[in-house]
């Protein structure tokens, strides 16, 4: 949410900057503070009752640069040249560009917010490391991705994955791979948490476990991944072993993006080597050097 996400002072410098998109960003954003479920927004094209929620995701999408374009008229609104729906028919959360089985923070996180807005995806293959239940693979498919390799090691996750690639008739867009991704081939421990818990629990490589681990090489080698594929990790630690221990696969990447639950400066260090980079909000940017 806006609060958790935007410490202190640039929390006003978020409210304030919305003024661009939302006539009424003073009062919405007092409404935001109050605790209103629903909050009233008068856009360029029109007005829109927005869940508190998405409001907050709105305005931080803006604030940091993933939202550029943001419009509304009833109950659609337009972000980035993309029109949204949000409807909620029974446990089903209908974006009217997707669908999923439920709603989770964080399919509004990469819906809503456009976390992944600055990749370059369409007509190009995806490695989507860490892919829960489907909600960024299903975004690049949406998006133009010619392919998209999902990877999931949670098997909950993965179950919930296959339901909503099916629900949005996408299994000839999206193949989805039971494991997790590691520097070798062996075996990660996952704790036996439930389906929300796992976007947060942190894996380990290790000798034994209950869920096998695939390596960049194999995965290129067995989808003959193109030179110009776009990698994605938000694997929960995973991505310090994979660009530490297997840059030489990480680097055949033409972008790549992660989210970082440690250090950045290992992980910073080794891409420049072969990459510009960005930091913005705990994710890590890098777009390889011609």
């Amino acid at each position: 949410m806006l609060k958790s996400r935007i410490p202190g002072f640039k929390r006003f410098l978020a409210v304030v900057k919305s003024r661009n998109i939302i006539k009424n960003w003073l009062t919405a954003s007092i409404l935001y503070l109050l605790g209103r479920d629903r909050i009233r927004v008068r856009c360029l094209s029109g007005e829109a009752y927005l869940p508190r929620d998405i409001y907050g995701r709105v305005v931080r999408g803006y604030f940091q640069g993933f939202i550029y374009q943001f419009d509304c008229n009833g109950n659609e609104f337009l972000i980035n040249g993309q029109k949204i729906r949000i409807n909620r028919l029974g446990n089903c959360f209908d974006l009217f560009i997707a669908k999923f089985k439920r709603e989770l923070p964080s399919i509004k996180e990469i819906f809503i917010t456009r976390v992944y807005e600055k990749l370059n995806v369409a007509g190009r293959v995806v490695v989507d490391v860490g892919a829960f239940v489907g909600d960024s693979a299903i975004y690049f498919a949406v998006r133009g991705a010619e392919k998209v390799i999902a990877i999931e090691p949670h098997p909950g996750a993965y179950q919930e994955m296959l339901e909503n690639i099916r629900l949005n008739n996408m299994e000839d867009k999206i193949i989805p791979i039971n494991a997790g991704l590691a520097s070798r081939t062996g075996w990660i421990k996952i704790s036996r948490v439930d389906v929300d818990s796992t976007a947060t629990t942190l894996y380990k490589i290790d000798n034994f476990g209950n869920v096998m681990t695939v390596t960049l090489g194999e995965i290129i080698n067995k989808y003959s991944i193109p030179n110009n594929a776009v990698l994605k990790m938000d694997c929960e630690g995973c991505e310090y072993d994979v660009i530490l221990n297997d840059y030489e696969h990480v680097k055949l990447f033409g972008e790549v993006i992660l989210e970082y639950h440690g250090n950045l400066m290992p992980l910073l260090n080794t891409m420049k080597r072969d990459y510009d980079c960005s930091v913005f909000d705990k994710i890590l940017y890098c777009r390889r050097r011609l």
